[in-house]
């Protein structure tokens, strides 16, 4: 492993590596401020947008793009940045008298297609040492050290740190700017931290998504996957993370292949039609990815065959059944809420990940898909629980202590699942709790 003994050399190695991954292809900006980049995001959107029906080859305002950005500050929280960012268009009012087909009329302007990651219109650039005004006259000025932006929109916020300082150190330095309020108008749309050093590197949502920052919500899938020949399962507690979580992974992690299943009914009478909307455009999304990723043709009205073939694909079965010489057909991790936490074995998944809170049956059976081994490759499954750790851990406590009659056996303990009871069901499990340290995917 290269040493970097100097902040600035690892940061320039950091560039040079996302530019060959085709992250950035322009000059990388330089010591922008908010400013510098609402006008580079401006120009982007004209470019996009300079059809007769949309912008019709006028430039946009300044007012026009303060309209855009009271849309964006009315919205509060990160999770709505993310339904913004992934809304494709925004509306304006033209006020650009040279326009003269649309002064005075709205328009939408196209600003990210999800179909387009990597093609089409997209434009993917980095900034180096973006500048970050003080949240109070009493604070300093700040400067981040890289910001990654797709067309124009601030979404990923990298902070670096030399060989032989702790990634922590540079995840507590985006705590710090956080609280103090850096991270606002324009930067506000920010999806994910990402904390590096060079042998070690933590990601995280804002929020994660309870908006909270935990670095902890960072994966080592390669590792625990053997190069994907397992499969992971990861359940989050609503749909809304789910989807949130998906969308996420996807930019962050797009080697990977992965999709999402909850409950597909969508409830008209639901008093929260931006809830409705949001599942609703999310099950269409998650449904067209898989459909491209794997050549099927699923829709709303076939979710049902549409879960009995994630089922197939997960445990190998037909016609997948010798899927794992065949990594066109693989699926690294399946997203769920309530879905597959029950009645589903496979000995191919082989690690759960869970932001949820359970209890007593619940985290049995939850466990337990996990714990078919498999030979030296798979001697335990493996557990990583998220969200409040030290709950969980006391979950899993009573849960052992009443389903193992009060035998006091460790739950890192391996022990052979060919029991048939829940005891050796358990015993069988790594149970990995955190917080602590983990590389990013």
């Amino acid at each position: 492993m290269t040493i970097f003994a100097k902040e600035a050399e690892f940061e320039n190695a950091v560039i040079h590596e996302l530019r060959q991954r085709g992250w950035g292809d322009a000059e990388v900006i330089k010591n922008a401020s908010e400013a510098d980049l609402l006008a580079n995001w401006k120009q982007i959107l004209f470019e996009n947008n300079r059809g007769v029906d949309r912008l019709n080859e006028v430039p946009l305002t300044d007012g026009e793009m303060q309209q855009i950005m009271e849309q964006i500050t009315a919205l509060r929280t990160p999770l709505k940045h993310n339904g913004f960012i992934n809304g494709k268009t925004v509306a304006i009012t033209r006020d650009n008298p040279d326009d003269t087909l649309h002064f005075g009329k709205e328009v939408s302007l196209k600003i990210y297609d999800r179909h387009e990651i990597a093609a089409g219109q997209s434009r993917y650039q980095i900034v180096q040492q973006p500048r970050y005004a003080r949240g109070s006259q009493i604070l300093n000025d700040r400067r981040g050290d890289l910001l990654l932006l797709i067309n124009g929109m601030p979404v990923i916020h990298i902070e670096l740190k030399g060989s032989g300082v702790a990634a922590s150190q540079a995840y507590n330095q985006i705590q710090k700017y956080s609280r103090e309020g850096i991270f606002t108008g324009l930067f506000s749309l920010i999806q994910i931290f990402v904390a590096m050093e060079p042998a070690e590197a933590l990601y995280f949502a804002n929020p994660g998504p309870d908006g909270k920052f935990n670095k902890d919500y960072a994966f080592h899938w390669v590792t625990l996957s053997q190069g994907s020949k397992f499969h992971a399962i990861f359940a989050t507690s609503s749909i809304v993370e789910a989807i949130t979580y998906y969308r996420l992974m996807k930019v962050q992690c797009p080697e990977l292949k992965i999709t999402a299943l909850f409950d597909s009914d969508i409830d008209n009478e639901d008093d929260d039609q931006d809830r409705t909307a949001f599942k609703s455009e999310g099950l269409v999304e998650i449904l067209e990815d898989y459909n491209t990723t794997y050549g099927q043709k699923f829709d709303l009205g076939s979710h049902g065959n549409f879960k009995k073939d994630l089922a197939a694909r997960l445990a190998h079965k037909a016609p997948y059944i010798r899927i794992e010489a065949e990594p066109d057909k693989r699926l690294d991790l399946l997203i769920v809420v309530n879905q597959m936490l029950t009645g589903f074995d496979s000995k191919w998944v082989n690690t759960l990940y869970l932001d949820k809170l359970l209890e007593y049956e619940n985290i049995i059976q939850a466990l337990s898909r996990t714990n078919r081994l498999f030979g030296p490759d798979k001697p335990f499954g493996t557990i990583r629980y998220y969200r409040k750790p030290h709950t969980m851990k006391r979950n899993f406590d009573a849960a052992v202590k009443l389903y193992s009659g009060d035998k006091p056996i460790g739950p890192s303990k391996r022990r052979s699942a060919s029991h048939g009871n829940h005891l050796g069901r358990i015993a069988s499990l790594l149970f990995v709790a955190l917080p602590g340290r983990a590389k990013v995917c």
